[in-house]
């Protein structure tokens, strides 16, 4: 009978123990500092600059904008270089087996994949035409401060 009382005290000690060990790096990492802020991902601005948050400064203006879209229609790009070499893979796999019914595939395929990445290499240059046009790094943060000064 005396060992039921000891095993329930080493159940709950246990279970305390364990409850600080996980809980104590919570508590100290709830105190430390926020680590600096990563631009690395697409959106590299923080919004409207706030005075309070001294560590968010990146403005999001047209530039920030031009630069999503020049960042998203890259990566756009480079996710088609792979897609259309599988394709193609593909549709050569198909052209060798010698069936007439694979090859009229494999010619649909092929005639696909070129005018659909002929259609993003012309979308990329388009693209990056227009945002070189429309925005010129010495003359566009100045409008901008022109802008929101007469906003003000």
């Amino acid at each position: 009978m005396n060992e039921l009382p000891m095993k329930n005290t080493l159940v709950t000690l246990i279970l305390v123990i364990s409850a600080a060990v996980f809980l104590m790096p919570q508590a100290a990492l709830s105190v430390a500092t926020p680590p600096p802020l990563d631009y690395s991902g697409f959106v590299k601005c923080d919004g409207v600059p706030n005075p309070e948050e001294p560590q968010r400064n990146v403005r999001c203006d047209f530039n920030a904008l031009m630069d999503t879209v020049i960042k998203t229609i890259n990566w756009a790009f480079v996710i088609s270089i792979p897609v259309v070499t599988a394709l193609f893979a593909y549709a050569g796999l198909l052209y060798m087996t010698g069936r007439p019914n694979y090859r009229t595939k494999a010619n649909t395929i092929f005639t696909s994949v070129g005018i659909g990445f002929i259609i993003v290499i012309t979308a990329w240059f388009i693209v990056h035409t227009v945002v070189d046009w429309l925005v010129d790094k010495s003359v566009v943060p100045n409008a901008t401060i022109f802008i929101e000064q007469q906003i003000k």
